[in-house]
Formats: structure tokens, C-alpha cells, sequence
């Protein structure tokens, strides 16, 4: 979502050429995709970095002197069902933190708008754009981003159903529902996933992938690719027609591109859609109790679902 939304605001001030540090597994992919508007590398001393880390493990370095984007502070804020003294006191302290500039929040108003776009809205070359502007920028871009994209990684539509059924917290799709829905569809998880054994163990076809050219290579004749909200939705949204995204945790606003069209989207239907975004490691429950998000046992959600794969 990140470079995403670095290339329509690129755009949009391109008065400034801007350079992003990223996975050497990314940036065969990234350069293809978005080399045009800015730079891409993987190593360098970044002016700011973005970090899921909370305080106690940035002071030593925001002490030092380094820059950090706390990109998911206020969503967290507003998801939290209760704040503890715990809680206050570390708010305050980013807060007081923050004067300095060395830890830098995006503006609360935008915390329900495109994640990436909310997320780089924080640095300064970007403060002024409107979410109206960032939005009409990303739509003229996705067919543009998506038709090279599609000139490498084109299909044969043949009958097959890939999908991606995994993420880091709670958004992931449950093995036994995947074996009632779609047995006969094959599902596609990174090398160091952990989650696939969970897939053999219910006799589904599973396939391994390691960098994002192997992974839309194994989704290249298929008919249609379902995604989770996860790092393939990302790269899977901008392959347009085919392609389904199943929400369950988050709104489409925060987590689908603003080009994506609505109606190959199955939006959640869990009455605590947004939760809080939780670890899934060791079967550990979201905060209403649950292994797996309560939207997959809804009636009309596996309907949306069954519609879309006709």
C-alpha cells in the first residue's frame, strides 16, 4: 500500500524526487511498477522509517537522533476497547515525543481513509494533500500500474480458483470453511508460512511461493484469484477483473485501492469490523473470543462469496 500510494502522491508533488528503501525481494517487482516516479533501493540511511514498534523500542534510537513514522498510532488509539494507566502514560509519551519530530503521527483525521495514503500523509511533502486529490490520482493510476502488471503476468482464463488465504492477525480465511466453500481450489501461501499445514491437514492442494514474480505466476491461468486482506491483496487488486478480495477485519476504505471496484469486494459482515489487529500466532483469539473472524459464518457473506466465483 505504501508504494501504491507513494506513486499517485508523487504525482501529485512532484516537485521533490523521493527514494524508498524496501526488501531486496521487492524491488525487481517495485522498479518494474513504479521506477518512473520515484527511487527505489535497499539500503541507505533513511531520513524517516516507518515501524509497527512502540516506544520502548525506538527511545534509544529517537534519542540518537533518528526519525520514525508511527503510521498505525491512531488506529490503535481508536480500536482500543479500554485504555489502562499503561496505556495513558505511553500516549503521553509519544505525544511529548513527538514535539521533538523525531517520532511523527498522521493526522488523526485521516485514519479512516486508504492506509497507505494515511500512512505517508505524516511527512511533510505530503501534509497538504487533500484525500479527495490522493483519490482521483489513484484511480487514473491503477489501470496504468495494472496493465503492466498484465503484460508480464497475463493469464489464459482457465477454470481453476487460486487463492491467498493468509495475513498476519485475523483477516485469515479457517481451513475447515475453505474445505466446505472450495475444495476443489488450490491455496497459495509463502515458503515460511506456517499456516499451509493447516490446509493439508484438511486434503486441500496446496503451492509454495517465495518472491511476488513466483507468486502471480502461479495465478496466471487461473479464473479467479481470491484474496485476504494481506501483501498479495496489494499486488493481486491491480490485476483487476478476476480477482475477489474478502474482507473480514477491516473496511474496504482502509485496505482496497481506491481504483478496485466495489463489486469484487465481499465486505465483512462482523458487527466489530474494525477490530483491533492481534497476532494470529499460537491460535491466540481476537478480542471477541474467536480463532477466526465471525464473518465467515455468515449467511450472505459465503453468498457474496459462491456469486462472484460463478
Amino acid at each position: 500500500m505504501r508504494l501504491l500510494a507513494l506513486y499517485s502522491l508523487a504525482a501529485l508533488r512532484p516537485e521533490r524526487r523521493h527514494t524508498i528503501l524496501i526488501s531486496p525481494a521487492l524491488v525487481p517487482l517495485a522498479r518494474m511498477l513504479f521506477a518512473d516516479r520515484f527511487d527505489i533501493h535497499t539500503e541507505g540511511g533513511p531520513g524517516v522509517a516507518y515501524t509497527h514498534l512502540g516506544l520502548r523500542h525506538t527511545l534509544g534510537a529517537v534519542v540518537s537522533g533518528r526519525r520514525f513514522v508511527y503510521p498505525f498510532y491512531w488506529l490503535m488509539r481508536e480500536q482500543r476497547r479500554q485504555s489502562t494507566f499503561r496505556d495513558r502514560l505511553n500516549d503521553t509519551a509519544i505525544r511529548i515525543a513527538s514535539l521533538s519530530g523525531r517520532i511523527v503521527l498522521p493526522s488523526r483525521g485521516n485514519s479512516n481513509t486508504y492506509q497507505g495514503f494515511m500512512e505517508l500523509q505524516a511527512l511533510s511533502a505530503f501534509r497538504t494533500v487533500a484525500v479527495r486529490d490522493f483519490d482521483a490520482q489513484a484511480k487514473r493510476d491503477f489501470a496504468a500500474i495494472g496493465s503492466r502488471l498484465r503484460v508480464q503476468f497475463g493469464n489464459s482464463r482457465a477454470d481453476g480458483v487460486l487463492v491467498f488465504p493468509s495475513g498476519t492477525a485475523h483477516q485469515v480465511l479457517p481451513p475447515r470453511w475453505a474445505a466446505e466453500q472450495l475444495p476443489d481450489a488450490c491455496f497459495a501461501f509463502h515458503e515460511r508460512d506456517g499456516y499451509a499445514g493447516r490446509f493439508s491437514e484438511q486434503g486441500l492442494r496446496v503451492e509454495r511461493f517465495h518472491t511476488p514474480e513466483e507468486m502471480l505466476t502461479l495465478g496466471r491461468d487461473a479464473r479467479r484469484v481470491l484474496v485476504t486482506d494481506s501483501f498479495p491483496s496489494h499486488v493481486w487488486q491491480l490485476m483487476g477483473e478476476r480477482i475477489v478480495v474478502l474482507l473480514s477485519q477491516q473496511p474496504r476504505i482502509r485496505v482496497v485501492h481506491p481504483g478496485f471496484p466495489d463489486e469484487q469486494i465481499v465486505a465483512s459482515r462482523a458487527p466489530c469490523c474494525p477490530c483491533r489487529n492481534r497476532d494470529r500466532g499460537n491460535h491466540s483469539l481476537c478480542d471477541a473470543g474467536r480463532e477466526y473472524c465471525r464473518t465467515w459464518t455468515e449467511v450472505d457473506y459465503i453468498k457474496d462469496v459462491e456469486r462472484l466465483l460463478r
